[in-house]
């Protein structure tokens, strides 16, 4: 007999006058698909995800093994092919789904067993659809459970199926695939427990261990919560909220800003184990993240929480990164480095969600109390710049309340900030960079000096140093401050006021201090730091709107010897520089090194090229001329 000539009304036996209803002999019952939909979400609620699953995959597998022992004894099958079919015949008429083989490979005597097809309109796929939605695993338990049953009553020994397609997880169709226990080798094992028995009061006995230990960890989240909540309440700084999360996580705490710099870490932690989580984070947010476009919620959210393995001097380490966000601004990351390869517990994953949060309080309370010192510092700016003050003695005891004495002498520093063109910055993005740009210059000049104030005035940012040091040194501090500041890609300039030594000359140096950054603009100088003092008499001229005639006339008197030193590699100006100098031919001949003979051939060089060195006006246009030469370059 083929398995296609199985009919269905052949196998039913209706006895109504004893409310009785057989199936091939075997009595059995009409259930109504919403109704098993309704167990199948009691068993979910009551027993747990898992524990319903066992249940109806065992459910499932006892319907099919009582099917596939009454198949086999009732019918002469042309061959085990058609045997093994018919149960999909039988599965089919009883309104499980359609049963489709693609692949049907079968020898009971050497044990061999392999099918593969789909379940078409599956009920229980339909049914778990209906009442708890797209699932992240296959939800077809009661069907490969009846598979698995026909199969091991088949064959005389265990075969099992497994979904490797479903609709219930959103697939277009539900696939299965059934092996026995050797064939399938490791790929079952997380299966097999499903098909093992349990008793009603074990269930019950688990069910009542694992609420005492979701109390138990309750109760220590809960303390936890409080403790970390204590920390920012006592005004503990970031530092400090780490260690804490450290020992209590048992992990390795790393804090990032949005540009992945380290704000905070475990005390000890080894630098090679820094670095390589921040290669790390790098690797996995170079897309989400850039110094010029705010990160993006739902971008960070559909890639965090995130486990990634980490490796140092060889060891691996398992480590875990959630953001760190407050509305909807993403303020950092925070980053857990465990040692082994284990899979991270369940309740250090709650830990380090509850230390986000922490982490985001204690940041965003960081940045409204710089916020509000930053205005007491612009305004005290502001009054200091304009003289609107009583006396001298008032904004004197003003500065010292901000602990600045400003009767001692100071520099007067003005940044300007341009980004880079070629990235499109929002102006919000510019605005959180400008102030990212003071909370960094602010912290790490104060690190350098006991006092500093550094404050936004007109698009500028302005610093007032203590002139304790030569020039070199403030020179330094600003190319430092620039290069600790080059991860934003934008150009810094830094303009340098004549130093103050009197209240009254505060607003004269920023003044001054604009005017450099203005010829560091005008001019594109590539030196990004200009102090007025060394613009000399030139700042007079550099008063006057006509930055462009100035370079058109330093081009036009200076154009024959520049062009003779680009074509022979030769340093013509600085001789004359010197001669101008020095206006004597002896002294010049000693400063640069050259015999006497030898500055005199370079002199009448110049003559050649029509200068009249013994103009008085010719050579002051040409000291002009070089003063301007020296300033654009």
């Amino acid at each position: 007999m083929k398995a296609i000539d199985l009919k269905i009304d052949e196998l039913l036996e209706f006895r109504p006058q004893e409310g009785k209803f057989f199936l091939k002999g075997a009595r059995s019952l009409i259930f109504n698909a919403d109704a098993i939909g309704t167990l199948r979400k009691d068993l979910i609620h009551n027993l747990g995800y898992e524990r319903a699953k066992g249940f109806l995959l065992r459910y499932g597998w006892q319907l099919g093994y009582n099917d596939g022992e009454s198949l086999k004894d009732n019918f002469n099958w042309d061959s085990e092919e058609e045997s093994l079919i018919a149960g999909s015949v039988l599965f089919t008429y009883k309104g499980f789904a359609k049963a489709e083989n693609d692949v049907v490979t079968v020898d009971r005597d050497k044990k061999i067993f392999l099918k593969k097809g789909r379940f078409v309109n599956s009920f229980e796929a339909e049914q778990h659809l209906r009442i708890f939605g797209v699932s992240d695993h296959p939800v077809c338990w009661m069907l490969s459970g009846y598979a698995s049953g026909y199969g091991s009553a088949f064959l005389g020994e265990k075969v099992y199926f497994l979904e490797t397609k479903c609709e219930g997880k959103g697939d277009s169709v539900c696939e299965f695939e059934g092996r026995t226990l050797s064939d399938w080798g490791e790929r079952i094992v997380p299966e097999l427990p499903f098909y093992e028995d349990s008793s009603i009061k074990e269930e019950l006995d688990d069910a009542y261990k694992r609420i005492q230990e979701q109390n138990k960890r309750l109760e220590r989240s809960l303390t936890i919560h409080e403790e970390l909540y204590q920390l920012v309440l006592r005004g503990e700084c970031l530092s400090g909220i780490t260690e804490t999360i450290s020992r209590i996580s048992n992990g390795d705490i790393l804090l990032f800003d949005t540009n992945l710099k380290l704000l905070a870490h475990t005390s000890g932690l080894n630098i090679t184990a820094t670095e390589e989580v921040k290669y790390v984070l790098k690797q996995h947010f170079a897309h989400i993240l850039s110094p010029h476009i705010k990160p993006d919620i739902k971008s960070v959210n559909h890639l965090l929480p995130l486990e990634i393995p980490v490796y140092v001097n060889e060891l691996k380490f398992n480590c875990f990164v959630l953001p760190i966000i407050a509305g909807d601004h993403i303020l950092g990351f925070v980053s857990a480095l465990y040692k082994g390869s284990s899979e991270i517990l369940q309740e250090s994953r709650i830990l380090l969600q509850r230390a986000a949060d922490i982490y985001a309080v204690e940041m965003m309370r960081q940045n409204q109390r710089f916020d509000i010192e930053h205005r007491f510092r612009a305004d005290f700016i502001d009054s200091l710049f304009s003289q609107k003050y009583s006396n001298i003695e008032s904004v004197v005891a003003w500065g010292e309340r901000l602990g600045h004495n400003i009767l001692a002498p100071h520099y007067v520093i003005a940044m300007e900030i341009d980004f880079d063109q070629t990235n499109i910055v929002s102006s919000e993005r510019k605005l959180l960079k400008r102030k990212e740009i003071i909370e960094v210059t602010n912290k790490w000049l104060s690190e350098q000096y006991s006092s500093v104030i550094c404050v936004e005035v007109k698009e500028k940012i302005v610093i007032l140093i203590p002139a304790l040091t030569s020039k070199d040194y403030i020179r330094n501090i600003a190319q430092k401050m620039s290069e600790r500041l080059s991860y934003l890609r934008c150009n810094i300039s830094f303009g340098i006021g004549s130093m103050v030594t009197k209240v009254e000359d505060y607003y004269q140096s920023y003044v001054q201090a604009c005017k450099a950054l203005k010829v560091i603009k005008s001019f594109n100088k590539k030196d990004r730091i200009l102090f007025y003092d060394d613009l000399g008499s030139m700042s007079l001229l550099l008063d006057v709107e006509v930055t462009t005639s100035l370079v058109e006339f330093m081009n036009q008197k200076l154009k024959p010897i520049l062009d003779y030193d680009t074509k022979n590699n030769s340093d013509l100006l600085t001789t004359f520089e010197q001669y101008l100098s020095t206006e004597n031919i002896h002294k010049a001949a000693s400063v640069t090194n050259l015999s006497l003979s030898g500055l005199k051939y370079r002199l009448n060089k110049l003559k050649d090229f029509g200068y009249n060195l013994n103009s008085p006006d010719e050579l002051f246009e040409l000291q002009l001329a070089v003063r301007i030469y020296n300033i654009v370059k």
